[in-house]
């Protein structure tokens, strides 16, 4: 933000040099870039005034001015067409420097030597894009009291600076000249001078103009208006001009003009209406419709039911919050204005300026919250303007619509504590006094610092806050710095991390790559994974201010990211890939907002299903889970019908895995067979033992013994499986299937399974050791699934 120094001075007496202002308000916490001078340079520039004026005799687009400077007439030719008789202008003497270090020297234009040159704001050092379009190519002609002779850097005050300031986004008070009046108040513990305002008085007047106003939406919070007759549209007064130019803001005419320069002086932003474009007398409030409006960059822009338009009842005439409208816009017909100051919803406003990518000075400030209080200030300060100008008379009357309740909310602080934070030793009476200093009404009752935030510090919310505002006023470059006192302490992984530790780096022991992908996905990936409509990864969360929309739904699975990740290497025609990520997935219960730590594995190149399997097996058996079950999977829309399973555990499936589904594949661009597990890490981290005991490698051989069982084509080997260990026979050390045979010659929907059984004891086991076993493993395999032994 720019901030004039002279400005600046009109509230603060600062008795201090430009250098150690910025210095000392950097040092309270408003950061300065820079010190702005426009004017550096500028030299032998001084006041005159245009005595007579003739034609030149050989050139019909040049006239000869003799002016005077007070002590002799000085000759000048001009092509200004905008200087008369009687004006008072500033000249560039012969040997002065004007903008950009030109040098002005006699010149003779056609027989008559001309011995300087009159200026313009342009080469007075003002930027071309701040200066009023009417005058950008005009001599500046200056007020008729405006004494000759004089140096123009003393008669405009161009030896003021200006401050180049920094403002955080969570300070939009510090967006005006009063907010960092406040700043400079609290940092040289001066006084500071409040702005003169117009107070309205009670009246009905008003109605004459505007019949009624309304506040129909929820994002208005307040609306404060008030009426001006007999205007008279004109240039602004120079002085006004001069800081809005230096403040980055070009001057218009004496009515907007006065509503920027109230936005640059108290940081709430105005609009003023042609009361004879109101073609109703009425305003209203609210959300617009699927409808296209003008704003006044004379853009047509397409508007949303979220934004906030104000209305006459028959058409739009602004962007609430944003910018005004083309038909309603103040021109040099106008006689009669409505001024509006208004406090806006600041989420809905960033949204539709993003949205339409429109960002305006009104925008910036209401996106970062403003106090529904300033709406009132501002119009009556912009009221006290306008007659002390001459520019109109202000009707009595106004209209004031409050939307929101007010709150009175205090801010309690222990001083310990804040001196804890900051790491000082002040006292309260010294905490006391920085928060006055700062307009912080504040009192110390039973051991606590009572606050009360300014209305204008929206900012200002928890203890830490008044420890912040305390720390910075007193300055933190004072606060002694002391050694840490403390023993050092040896840092270690929570337990859920060494788990998630120990798996990763088995994955990585078998070749693979970690990759991390963004936690917000489109909606279009659950399309893909060919879901049903009510499937449960279909629940997502969708965000309210998405990036894109392709980022508009937080993510269920990462199996979605997991295929676009090996799409992406497929069709870089990456030979292979094995990948894994640990990441959150998102659910809403209730009103509850839910993450699960979640991870995936996909490879590609590599192997089957039995390695993806095998994959999630190695991790369990690491983490010592045992006691799961394994499953045909229900993700039948995700993976291949046959070659894909599901893990449970106490009956709750915490893993899915398999080949994914050729069409599934299509959706993704994969013309390879790809393999995927996900895996729930929430409900398998109670039931992790990572302790690990010494077990002496058995001594004694195994026994292995392959066995072939024909029985129902739907009973999955893991059923078998499972049935084989319940039993709980201590010479079983582990069941493995090797081949599945199928055959008309086995009868209908009969399968053959063929697995072998590992028997190792804790001595040399004999045939009868193993057949009485073997003997009660398939009565029990007979009897469950009428499984008979093949020969």
């Amino acid at each position: 933000m720019l901030l004039p120094i002279r400005w600046l001075k009109d509230y603060v007496n600062i008795d201090c040099d430009n250098k150690k202002l910025a210095e000392d308000i950097t040092l309270t916490g408003s950061h300065v870039d820079g010190i702005v001078d426009s004017f550096k340079g500028l030299e032998g520039v001084i006041t005159v005034k245009i005595k007579r004026i003739e034609k030149h005799p050989d050139a019909d687009k040049l006239r000869v001015c003799y002016v005077d400077d007070g002590k002799s007439e000085i000759v000048i030719v001009t092509a200004a067409p905008n200087v008369k008789e009687g004006d008072i202008v500033p000249l560039a003497t012969v040997g002065a420097i004007i903008a950009g270090g030109n040098k002005i020297e006699e010149h003779d234009f056609r027989g008559v030597v001309s011995y300087g040159m009159f200026c313009s704001l342009a080469e007075l050092g003002y930027d071309t894009n701040v200066i009023n379009k009417k005058v950008a190519e005009g001599v500046l002609i200056l007020d008729e009291d405006t004494p000759i002779g004089k140096d123009i850097r003393e008669i405009l005050n161009l030896e003021e600076k200006v401050l180049d300031i920094e403002i955080t986004p969570n300070r939009p008070d510090c967006l005006s000249v009063l907010g960092m009046a406040r700043e400079a108040k609290a940092t040289f513990n001066k006084d500071l001078k409040e702005p003169e305002y117009k107070e309205a008085k009670d009246s009905d007047e008003i109605k004459k103009y505007i019949k009624n106003i309304s506040i129909d939406t929820k994002d208005c919070l307040r609306y404060y208006a008030r009426v001006v007759k007999d205007v008279k549209i004109a240039l602004s007064p120079l002085w006004i001009q001069q800081r809005l130019m230096e403040s980055g803001v070009r001057p218009i005419n004496n009515i907007v003009d006065i509503t920027n320069y109230v936005m640059l002086e108290l940081g709430e932003p105005l609009h003023a209406f042609d009361v004879n474009t109101i073609k109703t007398k009425e305003i209203h409030i609210k959300n617009a419709k699927e409808e296209k409006f003008t704003t006044l960059d004379e853009i047509e822009r397409d508007l949303k039911p979220e934004d906030i338009v104000i209305t006459d009842g028959s058409e739009n005439l602004a962007l609430g919050g944003i910018m005004g409208g083309l038909d309603s816009s103040i021109t040099d017909a106008t006689e009669t204005i409505m001024l509006e100051g208004a406090s806006f919803n600041r989420s809905q406003i960033r949204y539709t300026s993003k949205r339409l990518g429109l960002r305006t000075e009104a925008s910036n400030r209401f996106e970062k919250g403003i106090s529904p209080l300033m709406s009132k200030k501002a119009v009556d300060r912009a009221a006290y303007l306008i007659e002390l100008l001459g520019v109109g008379t202000v009707v009595d009357g106004y209209y004031d619509i409050v939307n929101y309740e007010e709150k009175d909310e205090v801010i309690k602080s222990d001083p310990a504590r804040i001196n804890n934070l900051l790491g000082s030793d002040l006292s309260v009476e010294t905490m006391l006094d920085n928060l006055s200093r700062l307009g912080i009404e504040t009192k110390y009752e039973d051991g606590l610092l009572i606050s009360k935030s300014p209305y204008y510090r929206t900012d200002l919310a928890i203890e830490e806050d008044i420890a912040e505002e305390v720390g910075r006023i007193y300055g933190f470059h004072n606060i002694e710095a002391k050694p840490i006192k403390s023993e050092t302490s040896v840092g270690m992984l929570d337990y859920k991390r060494q788990i998630d530790k120990h798996i990763k780096t088995l994955l990585i022991g078998q070749g693979m790559d970690e990759i991390l992908t963004y936690s917000f996905i489109s909606p279009k990936n659950y399309d893909a994974l060919n879901l049903k409509e009510n499937h449960e990864f279909r629940k997502y969360i969708e965000l309210i201010n998405p990036l894109g929309e392709d980022f508009r739904a937080m993510r269920t699975t990462l199996i979605a990211n997991m295929l676009k990740v090996l799409s992406l290497n497929i069709n870089n025609m990456n030979e292979k890939g094995a990948f894994f990520e640990f990441g959150n997935t998102f659910e809403k219960e209730g009103s509850k907002y839910i993450e699960n730590k979640t991870m995936s594995v996909g490879f590609y190149g590599y192997g089957d299903f039995y390695m993806i399997k095998d994959i999630l097996v190695k991790i369990l058996e690491g983490l010592a889970i045992e006691g799961y079950e394994v499953k045909r999977s229900t993700e039948t829309s995700i993976f291949h019908k046959g070659r894909s399973a599901d893990f449970y555990i106490g009956g709750e499936k915490f893993a899915s895995l398999g080949q994914i589904d050729y069409a599934v594949c299509d959706n993704f661009s994969i013309k390879t067979d790809v393999y995927v597990m996900e895996l729930d890490l929430e409900k398998i981290y109670p039931l992790v033992n990572l302790e690990r005991k010494y077990v002496k490698i058995n001594k004694f051989p195994a026994v292995k013994r392959d066995y072939a069982i024909v029985l129902d084509d739907k009973v999955p080997f893991g059923d078998v499986k499972n049935e084989i260990l319940s039993h709980g026979f201590e010479i079983v050390k582990d069941v493995q299937i090797f081949d599945i045979y199928k055959s008309d010659k086995l009868g209908a929907d009969k399968k053959s399974l063929a697995f072998k059984i590992k028997y190792q004891g804790e001595k040399t086991l004999k045939d009868k050791d193993i057949q009485k076993v073997e003997s009660e493993i398939l009565a029990s395999l007979e009897e469950k699934f009428a499984a008979i032994l093949r020969k």
